[in-house]
């Protein structure tokens, strides 16, 4: 006995921040779920698993299980808002149109009720997905621009150096926090004191990226532990590198870890 017919509804936005402010999206997708059952389809079963997922080609969990469902032969459409929620590069598109076209399922979004083995319907449909594929290659080629035209006036920080915070008016201020201050005028001290240059920037970086409890720190620091701190400030002082006054420097450093 086979398997009654199913309607997959495929469900997606791009991104963490759509999902968080854009819900009318996602409630008109799920509302979809009526417009199957008027067709005709009492069982509609959600593939949401791509939610917060780009369609321009990464691995997308919920877009395989859609393309296995088809390819059994149980499907009798498959729903969408737009063509651009299934996919957004040309290989996925038609990937889905090859399938549903060889097992006979139909596609369905909000305008209508598509046929791929219709040259007609296949011709409108190939032409949705060239459409979705610009629409994001012109989305990519504007941001692109707009990231050159900042960096151009100057105003283009993708990360800003340890101890500093980028403002609201995208401005770059020392961190407000006083840990990281403190770690600063310690760096600082360290870094007049001691003769051995090299080390004192590394530990100068090590303090205030621990300060602020950054993970972008530099792990080749010969200082790392209190400990550490006291054992280089021994060998220091042994071969008359360091003032004395650079030993606690060191120690009140490395305690920043």
């Amino acid at each position: 006995m086979s398997e009654k017919p199913k309607s997959p509804l495929y469900i997606r936005q791009s991104t963490s921040t759509q999902l968080k402010f854009n819900p009318e999206s996602r409630r008109r997708q799920y509302g979809l779920q009526e417009r199957a059952r008027t067709l005709g389809w009492s069982e509609v079963v959600v593939i949401d698993e791509d939610l917060g997922r780009s369609g321009s080609g990464i691995v997308r969990p919920g877009f395989e299980r859609l393309l296995a469902t088809v390819c059994r032969g149980v499907v009798g459409a498959v729903l969408s808002i737009e063509a651009s929620r299934l996919a957004c590069n040309g290989r996925d598109w038609h990937t889905l149109l090859e399938f549903c076209g060889l097992v006979g399922t139909l596609i369905v979004d909000e305008d209508g009720v598509y046929d791929p083995r219709l040259p007609n319907d296949r011709l409108l449909l190939g032409m949705k997905g060239t459409t979705s594929e610009l629409e994001l290659s012109l989305l990519r080629q504007r941001s692109h621009e707009a990231i050159k035209l900042k960096a151009s006036r100057g105003e283009l920080f993708t990360s800003v150096p340890v101890g500093y915070v980028r403002s609201e008016r995208d401005r770059i201020e020392k961190d407000p926090d006083e840990r990281v201050r403190a770690a600063r005028r310690c760096a600082a001290a360290l870094r007049v004191r001691c003769t051995s240059g090299r080390c004192c920037s590394r530990s100068s970086t090590r303090a205030i990226s621990a300060g602020r409890r950054s993970s972008n720190t530099n792990r080749s620091s010969c200082i790392t532990t209190p400990a550490a701190g006291v054992r280089y400030a021994a060998r220091s002082g042994a071969g008359k590198r360091c003032s004395p006054g650079c030993c606690a420097a060191l120690i009140a450093v490395a305690g920043f870890r």
